[in-house]
């Protein structure tokens, strides 16, 4: 029995700490940046708004500064993403999906929606409006001597649909494919689609991070290569692409940090690129 008074005290001055010690540190200092989370924290809110009367939002903005800036947050957030990732196998971000194989990908912006090939429902007339606004800027630039070309990139689930392990996903037409429809058979704008380019690269080197949202240098030289074929293809340029050699690098992808803790994923393989023959070199200043 008296043991378990102890044990019952002890828990006792345990939680008190647990719920104490985060007020005490609060964190004071304005425009702070959470490394855990790659983002600046909230503001202390002000109490009256500029005429003087008090702050409609001053709830919501206590409530958001409170959570943002208790003591030793970042330490928690680390700490509950490593157990969620490394022991459940979780997830500790609605920003963030991991996929097969060590491939994440990021949810927001309506990615996953992309990759489903419902997003977005492109209607005709939010396709001519896209349609004219390309063609103004086109002219324009035209009018000042300038070649105007609209580049098309394509986000990772697009390209790696196969690595999404929430569903059974596949290569499918995507709002860059839909757009370059309606602008080649609506205009004269010269579109620059590097979805195929890629997806026809795939089987020669990995073209994307696995633990971040863009495509690496090995993926980046497949665009560029694509961007200078139909370049010659309309005859603006008479140049081939630059030579490059590859070799293993490193890279630590942005899924970490979204994750909670910047150091939970490790660094990953790569290829890095040098160019053969460089016209330009880089200066210190």
């Amino acid at each position: 029995m008296e043991f378990e008074k102890i044990a019952n005290r002890i828990l006792a001055v345990f939680l008190l700490c647990v719920f104490i010690v985060p007020v005490i540190f609060m964190n004071h200092q304005i425009g702070k940046i959470s490394t855990a989370e790659n983002r600046r924290l909230a503001d202390f809110p002000k109490i009256y708004d500029a005429s003087g009367k008090l702050n409609p939002n001053l709830q919501n903005e206590f409530s958001s500064w409170f959570g943002d800036n208790l003591g030793m947050r970042d330490d928690y957030i680390k700490l509950s993403s490593n157990i969620q990732y490394k022991v459940l196998n979780k997830s500790s971000s609605q920003k963030v999906e991991i996929g097969r194989d060590g491939w994440f990908f990021y949810t927001m912006d309506n990615n996953m929606d992309i990759a489903k090939g419902k997003y977005p429902n492109f209607g005709e007339d939010m396709l001519a409006d896209i349609c004219d606004q390309q063609v103004k800027i086109k002219n324009k630039l035209q009018e000042q001597g300038i070649d105007y070309i609209l580049v098309l990139p394509v986000s990772k689930v697009s390209v790696y649909p196969e690595y999404i392990a929430s569903g059974d996903y596949s290569v499918t037409k995507t709002p860059a494919d839909m757009l370059a429809d309606y602008l080649e058979t609506h205009s004269d704008v010269k579109v620059v689609r590097l979805k195929d380019a890629l997806l026809k690269a795939k089987d020669s080197g990995q073209l994307y991070f696995k633990t971040d949202t863009h495509w690496n240098e090995y993926g980046a030289y497949i665009a560029y290569c694509e961007i200078i074929r139909k370049m010659n293809e309309w005859g603006m340029i008479d140049t081939p692409p630059a030579d490059v050699t590859f070799y293993e690098g490193k890279y630590h992808g942005e899924m970490s940090a979204m994750l909670g803790d910047p150091n939970l994923l490790p660094d990953e393989d790569c290829p890095k690129s040098k160019i053969t023959d460089p016209k330009a070199m880089k200066i210190t200043s």
